[in-house]
Protein backbone atom coordinates (compact mmCIF):
# COMPACT_ATOMS: atom_id res chain seq x y z
CA UNK A 1 0.00 0.00 0.00
CA UNK A 2 1.54 3.49 -1.48
CA UNK A 3 1.95 5.83 1.65
CA UNK A 4 0.77 9.56 0.36
CA UNK A 5 2.53 12.73 2.97
CA UNK A 6 1.11 16.19 3.30
CA UNK A 7 2.81 19.24 1.45
CA UNK A 8 3.68 19.85 5.70
CA UNK A 9 5.02 16.32 6.39
CA UNK A 10 7.24 16.66 3.18
CA UNK A 11 8.80 20.02 4.18
CA UNK A 12 9.92 18.99 7.58
CA UNK A 13 11.58 15.76 6.40
CA UNK A 14 13.79 17.83 4.08
CA UNK A 15 13.94 20.50 6.70
CA UNK A 16 14.74 17.59 9.44
CA UNK A 17 18.34 17.64 10.52
CA UNK A 18 18.22 14.07 11.39
CA UNK A 19 21.54 11.95 10.21
CA UNK A 20 18.94 9.54 8.46
CA UNK A 21 17.97 12.21 5.88
CA UNK A 22 21.22 13.53 5.42
CA UNK A 23 23.73 12.46 2.40
CA UNK A 24 26.87 10.12 3.75
CA UNK A 25 30.45 11.63 2.44
CA UNK A 26 32.94 8.78 3.37
CA UNK A 27 36.26 8.11 1.98
CA UNK A 28 38.53 10.84 0.44
CA UNK A 29 35.63 13.30 -0.06
CA UNK A 30 34.40 13.39 3.52
CA UNK A 31 38.55 13.96 4.32
CA UNK A 32 39.17 16.29 1.54
CA UNK A 33 39.27 19.51 4.26
CA UNK A 34 41.70 17.50 6.49
CA UNK A 35 44.29 17.04 3.88
CA UNK A 36 44.51 20.32 2.67
CA UNK A 37 45.23 21.16 6.85
CA UNK A 38 47.85 18.60 6.93
CA UNK A 39 51.58 19.64 6.77
CA UNK A 40 53.66 17.62 4.14
CA UNK A 41 54.64 15.11 6.78
CA UNK A 42 51.40 14.79 8.12
CA UNK A 43 50.06 14.04 4.55
CA UNK A 44 53.26 11.42 4.05
CA UNK A 45 51.93 9.75 7.44
CA UNK A 46 48.08 9.97 6.40
CA UNK A 47 49.22 8.50 3.14
CA UNK A 48 51.49 5.55 4.98
CA UNK A 49 48.36 4.84 7.04
CA UNK A 50 45.81 4.07 4.77
CA UNK A 51 47.59 3.53 1.24
CA UNK A 52 50.91 1.92 1.82
CA UNK A 53 49.87 -1.63 2.56
CA UNK A 54 47.51 -1.89 -0.62
CA UNK A 55 50.53 -0.16 -2.60
CA UNK A 56 52.99 -2.89 -1.24
CA UNK A 57 50.74 -5.73 -1.66
CA UNK A 58 49.78 -4.53 -5.31
CA UNK A 59 53.62 -4.47 -6.25
CA UNK A 60 54.39 -7.87 -5.03
CA UNK A 61 51.31 -9.51 -6.92
CA UNK A 62 52.43 -7.61 -9.82
CA UNK A 63 56.60 -9.14 -9.59
CA UNK A 64 55.24 -12.70 -9.24
CA UNK A 65 52.67 -12.38 -12.24
CA UNK A 66 55.96 -11.18 -13.98
CA UNK A 67 58.62 -13.82 -12.47
CA UNK A 68 55.30 -16.61 -13.17
CA UNK A 69 55.33 -16.03 -16.60
CA UNK A 70 58.58 -15.53 -17.25
CA UNK A 71 59.69 -19.08 -16.31
CA UNK A 72 56.34 -20.24 -17.87
CA UNK A 73 57.37 -19.07 -20.83
CA UNK A 74 61.29 -19.28 -20.91
CA UNK A 75 62.42 -22.77 -21.60
CA UNK A 76 65.64 -23.82 -20.18
CA UNK A 77 68.20 -25.99 -21.78
CA UNK A 78 67.63 -29.64 -21.31
CA UNK A 79 70.14 -32.44 -20.39
CA UNK A 80 70.00 -34.69 -23.76
CA UNK A 81 72.86 -36.77 -22.55
CA UNK A 82 74.31 -37.65 -18.82
CA UNK A 83 77.04 -39.66 -18.27
CA UNK A 84 78.33 -40.96 -15.46
CA UNK A 85 81.94 -41.94 -14.79
CA UNK A 86 83.16 -44.31 -11.79
CA UNK A 87 86.46 -44.77 -10.02
CA UNK A 88 88.53 -42.45 -12.61
CA UNK A 89 89.83 -38.99 -11.24
CA UNK A 90 89.74 -36.82 -14.72
CA UNK A 91 90.77 -33.29 -15.51
CA UNK A 92 88.41 -30.81 -14.93
CA UNK A 93 89.64 -28.65 -18.06
CA UNK A 94 89.53 -31.78 -20.51
CA UNK A 95 85.83 -32.87 -18.92
CA UNK A 96 84.39 -29.66 -20.31
CA UNK A 97 86.19 -29.67 -23.43
CA UNK A 98 85.18 -33.48 -23.98
CA UNK A 99 80.96 -32.30 -23.38
CA UNK A 100 81.28 -29.84 -25.95
CA UNK A 101 83.44 -32.02 -28.00
CA UNK A 102 80.30 -34.73 -27.47
CA UNK A 103 77.70 -32.07 -28.06
CA UNK A 104 79.31 -31.24 -31.67
CA UNK A 105 79.39 -34.38 -32.72
CA UNK A 106 75.88 -35.41 -31.76
CA UNK A 107 74.92 -31.84 -33.33
CA UNK A 108 73.35 -30.46 -30.22
CA UNK A 109 72.24 -27.00 -30.00
CA UNK A 110 73.71 -25.22 -27.03
CA UNK A 111 70.86 -22.99 -26.83
CA UNK A 112 68.45 -25.57 -26.48
CA UNK A 113 70.49 -28.73 -25.11
CA UNK A 114 73.31 -29.73 -23.42
CA UNK A 115 75.57 -33.13 -22.51
CA UNK A 116 76.28 -33.71 -18.68
CA UNK A 117 79.75 -35.88 -17.81
CA UNK A 118 79.57 -36.21 -14.12
CA UNK A 119 82.70 -37.27 -12.58
CA UNK A 120 82.54 -36.16 -9.10
CA UNK A 121 79.40 -39.16 -7.89
CA UNK A 122 79.76 -41.75 -5.69
CA UNK A 123 77.74 -44.83 -5.87
CA UNK A 124 75.04 -44.62 -3.78
CA UNK A 125 74.08 -41.24 -5.89
CA UNK A 126 74.95 -42.79 -9.26
CA UNK A 127 72.51 -45.69 -8.12
CA UNK A 128 69.60 -42.90 -7.68
CA UNK A 129 70.30 -41.27 -10.77
CA UNK A 130 69.81 -44.46 -12.59
CA UNK A 131 66.84 -46.05 -10.70
CA UNK A 132 65.44 -42.19 -11.40
CA UNK A 133 65.89 -42.13 -14.96
CA UNK A 134 68.93 -39.38 -14.86
CA UNK A 135 72.08 -41.36 -16.25
CA UNK A 136 71.78 -42.43 -19.65
CA UNK A 137 75.68 -43.82 -20.07
CA UNK A 138 77.97 -45.37 -17.47
CA UNK A 139 81.68 -45.66 -17.82
CA UNK A 140 83.26 -47.49 -14.47
CA UNK A 141 86.24 -50.44 -13.78
CA UNK A 142 85.16 -53.93 -14.49
CA UNK A 143 83.94 -54.32 -10.64
CA UNK A 144 81.74 -51.68 -10.70
CA UNK A 145 80.30 -52.01 -13.95
CA UNK A 146 79.94 -56.00 -13.09
CA UNK A 147 77.91 -54.91 -9.86
CA UNK A 148 75.43 -52.34 -11.19
CA UNK A 149 74.92 -55.39 -14.58
CA UNK A 150 73.87 -57.82 -11.72
CA UNK A 151 71.61 -55.70 -10.03
CA UNK A 152 69.83 -54.80 -13.45
CA UNK A 153 70.70 -51.52 -14.00
CA UNK A 154 72.44 -51.47 -17.51
CA UNK A 155 70.65 -52.83 -21.03
CA UNK A 156 71.61 -56.16 -22.79
CA UNK A 157 70.92 -57.07 -26.41
CA UNK A 158 68.40 -59.84 -25.45
CA UNK A 159 66.10 -57.37 -24.01
CA UNK A 160 66.65 -54.23 -25.94
CA UNK A 161 67.53 -53.90 -29.60
CA UNK A 162 68.86 -50.15 -28.58
CA UNK A 163 71.99 -51.88 -27.63
CA UNK A 164 71.87 -54.53 -30.32
CA UNK A 165 74.92 -53.31 -31.80
CA UNK A 166 76.80 -54.56 -29.02
CA UNK A 167 77.32 -57.44 -31.57
CA UNK A 168 79.18 -56.28 -33.92
CA UNK A 169 81.93 -55.84 -31.96
CA UNK A 170 84.68 -58.26 -31.04
CA UNK A 171 84.02 -61.11 -28.00
CA UNK A 172 87.26 -59.58 -26.67
CA UNK A 173 85.72 -56.25 -26.71
CA UNK A 174 82.28 -57.17 -24.95
CA UNK A 175 81.79 -56.96 -20.91
CA UNK A 176 79.68 -60.19 -19.75
CA UNK A 177 78.03 -60.69 -16.32
CA UNK A 178 75.60 -62.24 -14.31
CA UNK A 179 72.37 -61.14 -13.46
CA UNK A 180 71.40 -61.67 -9.73
CA UNK A 181 67.38 -61.17 -8.99
CA UNK A 182 65.92 -60.48 -6.39
CA UNK A 183 64.59 -64.05 -6.16
CA UNK A 184 68.07 -65.50 -5.97
CA UNK A 185 68.63 -62.74 -3.35
CA UNK A 186 66.07 -64.20 -1.33
CA UNK A 187 66.85 -67.67 -2.10
CA UNK A 188 70.67 -67.01 -1.55
CA UNK A 189 72.20 -68.80 1.76
CA UNK A 190 75.14 -66.18 1.26
CA UNK A 191 74.70 -61.84 2.23
CA UNK A 192 73.55 -60.14 -0.64
CA UNK A 193 76.52 -58.93 -2.16
CA UNK A 194 77.57 -62.97 -2.18
CA UNK A 195 74.65 -64.26 -4.26
CA UNK A 196 74.65 -65.74 -6.56
CA UNK A 197 72.66 -65.65 -10.55
CA UNK A 198 70.60 -69.22 -10.14
CA UNK A 199 70.92 -69.92 -13.79
CA UNK A 200 74.87 -69.40 -14.23
CA UNK A 201 73.87 -67.33 -17.12
CA UNK A 202 75.59 -64.27 -18.33
CA UNK A 203 74.72 -61.72 -20.17
CA UNK A 204 76.20 -58.92 -22.61
CA UNK A 205 75.92 -55.80 -20.36
CA UNK A 206 78.47 -53.29 -22.24
CA UNK A 207 81.80 -52.90 -24.05
CA UNK A 208 85.33 -52.68 -22.98
CA UNK A 209 87.09 -48.79 -23.59
CA UNK A 210 90.21 -50.38 -23.38
CA UNK A 211 91.46 -49.08 -27.22
CA UNK A 212 89.19 -46.12 -27.31
CA UNK A 213 91.24 -43.14 -27.55
CA UNK A 214 89.29 -40.64 -27.41
CA UNK A 215 89.05 -42.13 -23.74
CA UNK A 216 92.65 -42.74 -23.04
CA UNK A 217 93.99 -39.56 -24.90
CA UNK A 218 91.23 -36.59 -25.51
CA UNK A 219 89.26 -37.16 -22.05
CA UNK A 220 92.52 -38.21 -20.35
CA UNK A 221 91.01 -41.66 -18.27
CA UNK A 222 93.06 -43.73 -16.11
CA UNK A 223 91.49 -47.16 -16.16
CA UNK A 224 93.29 -49.91 -17.49
CA UNK A 225 90.12 -51.63 -18.40
CA UNK A 226 86.95 -49.19 -18.36
CA UNK A 227 83.60 -50.45 -19.31
CA UNK A 228 80.45 -48.56 -21.19
CA UNK A 229 77.28 -49.36 -21.52
CA UNK A 230 73.38 -47.66 -21.55
CA UNK A 231 71.55 -47.61 -18.48
CA UNK A 232 68.16 -49.50 -18.51
CA UNK A 233 66.64 -46.52 -17.79
CA UNK A 234 67.84 -44.28 -20.25
CA UNK A 235 65.66 -41.59 -21.85
CA UNK A 236 68.24 -40.58 -23.94
CA UNK A 237 68.91 -44.28 -25.97
CA UNK A 238 69.20 -43.11 -29.45
CA UNK A 239 72.03 -40.10 -28.06
CA UNK A 240 73.83 -42.56 -25.75
CA UNK A 241 74.04 -45.35 -28.41
CA UNK A 242 75.74 -42.82 -30.80
CA UNK A 243 77.98 -41.82 -28.20
CA UNK A 244 79.17 -45.30 -27.50
CA UNK A 245 79.99 -46.33 -30.68
CA UNK A 246 81.90 -42.64 -31.09
CA UNK A 247 83.57 -43.68 -27.83
CA UNK A 248 84.48 -47.16 -29.04
CA UNK A 249 86.51 -45.68 -32.13
CA UNK A 250 89.83 -46.87 -32.03
CA UNK A 251 90.86 -43.67 -33.48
Amino acid sequence: MAMNFSEEEKKKMLADDSEIYQKREDGLDANNGQLKKLKGHEKRAYFRQYYMGTVAVVVVIAILAVLFFKNAFEKKPQCALYIAIEDDVLDEDKVDDFQKAVEKYLNIDGEKEYVKIDNGTDSKQVQTYIYSGIVDVVIASEDTYKNWSQEGCMTEPDTSDNVSFYKEYDKNKQFFSEYISGEDVRESTETANKAKSADGKTYNFGLYLSDSQKYKKTLGGLLEKPVIGITATSKHTEEAAEFVKWMMEEK
